[in-house]
C-alpha cells in the first residue's frame, strides 16, 4: 500500500488537503473528517489516472 504525507490548511469554515508529491491530488471539506475522505479519493483517482495514462504497452 502506498502512503502519501497530506497537508492540511484550515480557510474560513473549510478544511483544504494536498499532496505535494502527487500533483492534481487536492481536495476540501467543511470538516477535518470529511476533509480526509475526500483526499483519499482524490489520491485514488489521481494514481489510476496515472496508471492508465503512463501504462506500457503490452
Amino acid at each position: 500500500m502506498e502512503s502519501f504525507k497530506v497537508h492540511f490548511v484550515k480557510s474560513g469554515k473549510w478544511y483544504a488537503a494536498f499532496v505535494p508529491e502527487l500533483p492534481g491530488a487536492h481536495s476540501q471539506g467543511r470538516t477535518l473528517a470529511e476533509a480526509r475522505e475526500n483526499i483519499k479519493e482524490a489520491i485514488a483517482l489521481v494514481l489510476e489516472s496515472n496508471r492508465k495514462r503512463f501504462r506500457s504497452p503490452s
